[in-house]
C-alpha cells in the first residue's frame, strides 16, 4: 500500500522529485480557487473561451478550473496513495465520496448516451467539487488558514463591487450569452453573473451564522453578515434571497429567545436582529 500522505507542511526537506510535486499541487490549487473566483464569464468570452453558451465545441463547456483539478488531482492522489491506496483511503475515511462519483458517472452515461448538451456542467458541478474535497484533507493548516483569509477578502471586495455596480449603473463583467451582452440591470460583480454571485453570497451568509469564519471577530462577521445581505439585493436572486433571509430569520429569532430567556447573546446579533426587524415584517405582512 503506498505511503499515507502527510500534510504538506516542510516540503523543502522533501526530495527534490516529491518536493515538485507538492510545489505543483500546492500551487495547483491556488491556480484552481483563482480560476473559480477570479475568472468571470464575461472575461472567458473576452479571450475566446466559449464556455458560456450551447453551440461550440464541447471542450470549452468544461471550465479550466476543472481542467487544473483534474491534472492535480492526478498527480497528488497517485503520488501520495497510488491507485490501491487511493480506493482504501475512499472506503475508509471518504466513503461519502463514492456517492459523488456514482452521481458523476451516472450523469456522464444519461448526457451522453441521451445526446444532450450540459456535459461540462456536469463535471463543473460534481468531478470539481470531489476532487477539492480528497484533496483538502493533506493540505497543511497554515495553507486552509490563508485559503480562508482570501474567500473572505473575496466576498467583502465581491460585495462592495455589487453595491457599486447597482449605484453607478456600471457592470465591469456584464452578463452574456452566445457572446452576446445581455441586458440585465442587476449587478454581476467579479463572477460576472447575477445569479451565480447571488447563490455563493447567500451560501456564504449561511455558513457565517452556522459557525464558519471563526477568525472574523464578531464585529467583523456582523459587518460582513450585513454587507452580503445587502450584495444580495444587488444580485436580484429570488431563491438566493428568499432562502438566506429565511436561514438568517430563524437563527435571529433563536438568538433573541435565547437572550430572553436569560441566556448569552452577542451584541451584534442583537444589533442585526433590530435592523432586520423591520424587513422580516414587510416580509412577512407583506
Amino acid at each position: 500500500m503506498a505511503e499515507q500522505a502527510q500534510p504538506m507542511s516542510g516540503t523543502f526537506a522533501l526530495a527534490p522529485a516529491r518536493r515538485a510535486r507538492l510545489v505543483f499541487t500546492v500551487w495547483g490549487v491556488i491556480g484552481i480557487i483563482a480560476l473559480l473566483f477570479l475568472l468571470p464569464l464575461g472575461a472567458m468570452d473576452v479571450i475566446g473561451y466559449d464556455y458560456n453558451s450551447v453551440t461550440g465545441s464541447p471542450v470549452s463547456k468544461i471550465h479550466p478550473a476543472t481542467y487544473l483539478s483534474l491534472m492535480v488531482a492526478v498527480v497528488f492522489l497517485l503520488e501520495n496513495y497510488g491507485a490501491t491506496g487511493l480506493w482504501t483511503r475512499l472506503l475508509r475515511q471518504n466513503i461519502l465520496s463514492l456517492y459523488f462519483l456514482s452521481a458523476l458517472l451516472y450523469a456522464f452515461l444519461f448526457v451522453t448516451l441521451s445526446h444532450r448538451n450540459g456535459l461540462g456542467t456536469v463535471f463543473d458541478s460534481f468531478a470539481l467539487a470531489l476532487i477539492l474535497h480528497l484533496i483538502f484533507p493533506d493540505l497543511s493548516e497554515r495553507f486552509k488558514a490563508n485559503l480562508e483569509t482570501f474567500l473572505h477578502w473575496f466576498f467583502v471586495v465581491n460585495a462592495a463591487m455589487a453595491i457599486l455596480e447597482l449605484v453607478l449603473d456600471y457592470r465591469v463583467f456584464p452578463a452574456s450569452w452566445e457572446g452576446e451582452p445581455m441586458v440585465d440591470s442587476r449587478a454581476t460583480a467579479l463572477l460576472g453573473h447575477p445569479l451565480s454571485n447571488a447563490a455563493l453570497t447567500g451560501t456564504y451568509v449561511v455558513c457565517l451564522l452556522a459557525g464558519a469564519g471563526r477568525k472574523l471577530s464578531g464585529s467583523w462577521k456582523f459587518c460582513s453578515i450585513l454587507l452580503q445581505l445587502l450584495a444580495l439585493i444587488a444580485f436580484g436572486g429570488r431563491t438566493a434571497i428568499v432562502t438566506c433571509f429565511g436561514c438568517v430569520t430563524v437563527y435571529l429569532l433563536l438568538q433573541v429567545w435565547n437572550f430572553a430567556c436569560g441566556k448569552r447573546a452577542s451584541m451584534s446579533t442583537l444589533i442585526l436582529a433590530a435592523l432586520l426587524a423591520p424587513c422580516m415584517v414587510v416580509g412577512v405582512l407583506g
